[in-house]
């Protein structure tokens, strides 16, 4: 949704913000830009907020050199061919298809950089493994550094 999960501009307007700076990690990815706004992360990380980024691994590795404290999860499909399956359901070309899964396994190299790995056969499952591991890094004793201060005051 424009404003919430995405702001859609020009390719001219995202040009010349990545030329100012403005994106804390950016990709081109099949004809189309994703960026990650730098002031809004550190608007977010200032309030304390948890923030949850669905980006490419060129991306999250960027944000691991320059975001401290990030856990980074990697989705996999079950299989290659559930991942072709399921484009072809969405309508996508042979040429795309191929295109995509040729990416996808470059990705899937990158996946033993990540703290989590999930992997994406039913889709209930994969959401209660993305909360659990919330849950447990929320629990860290070094993310618990606000609530030891709130306890020890109050």
């Amino acid at each position: 949704m424009d404003g919430r999960d995405y702001f859609f501009i020009s390719e001219t307007e995202f040009q010349e913000r990545i030329n100012q700076g403005e994106f804390a990690e950016w990709e081109e990815n099949y004809g189309n830009y994703y960026g990650t706004s730098g002031k809004m992360m550190d608007g977010f990380l200032e309030q304390g907020r948890d923030m949850i980024l669905d980006i490419e691994p060129r991306g999250a590795k960027t944000l691991k050199k320059n975001y401290q404290g990030g856990i980074y999860v990697f989705v996999l499909p079950p299989s290659l061919a559930a991942l072709k399956e399921r484009l072809q359901k969405r309508g996508e070309s042979d040429a795309e298809i191929k295109k995509r899964l040729d990416k996808v396994r470059e990705e899937i190299d990158e996946a033993v950089g990540y703290d989590y790995i999930i992997i994406n056969d039913v889709l209930e499952k994969a959401v209660e493994h993305l909360q659990a591991i919330y849950r447990v890094e929320k629990s860290r004793a070094a993310r618990m550094k606000r609530q030891i201060q709130y306890v020890l005051n109050h």
